[in-house]
């Protein structure tokens, strides 16, 4: 049996859980995003979302991170959906990670440029990946739970090298994993997924 049920009006594009338990639940669909209450369903606020780019992120205990199609990241601040800043990227944003306390945010554009922002949208670091040429998936990234370390994957193949960059001291050093999905545990631990029907 469900804990609670959410009915939307238009068809739900994403749906991103927020906050300890989880507290809240971040659903876009049409031309607004609405905050429900994790616990019992009910809507708690909604704001209208000029362009929704897909792609949605938790950042610690109340703050959100929504793409929009123009190369840019908004946060918002929860229940209120209150903006606290927007994060420019050069091109169209392929993937959002926050680390475990929602103070750094790690975006990557399909180009492999990846920049670190505060949880004000104030960058803090950039760095341009090399991109891995001939495959059908493409780049992704990971920061670990501090937010001091990032993982650049050009491809989930075990065949490319990966990347760890330490942002503040612009330190990177490339590794060889044979694993297709990889995430990070600490700033130095690296964990890895091998299936061998997506090499």
């Amino acid at each position: 049996r469900p804990a609670a049920r959410i009915s939307c009006e238009a068809v739900p594009r994403w749906g991103c859980f927020v906050g300890s338990g989880p507290k809240w639940l971040v659903v876009s669909a049409g031309d607004f995003i609405t905050v429900y209450s994790a616990v019992d369903g009910q809507q708690i606020g909604s704001s209208k979302l000029l362009a929704d780019g897909g792609l949605a992120c938790s950042m610690g205990p109340d703050r959100l991170a929504i793409s929009t199609t123009q190369g840019q990241v908004a946060i918002y601040s929860l229940p209120e959906l209150q903006a606290c800043g927007l994060c420019q990227m050069p091109d169209r944003v392929v993937a959002i990670r926050s680390d475990a306390n929602g103070k750094h945010l790690a975006i990557l554009d399909v180009k492999g440029t990846v920049r670190v922002f505060d949880d004000a949208a104030q960058q803090l670091a950039e760095h341009q990946f090399a991109l891995a040429q001939g495959y059908s998936r493409g780049p992704s990234i990971d920061i670990s739970p501090s937010g001091s370390a990032v993982l650049f994957d050009p491809v989930g193949q075990g065949t490319e090298k990966r990347s760890l960059w330490k942002w503040a001291t612009n330190e990177i050093r490339t590794f060889s994993l044979t694993a297709n999905v990889l995430r990070l545990q600490s700033d130095d631990t690296i964990v890895g997924l091998f299936n061998p029907s997506s090499s």
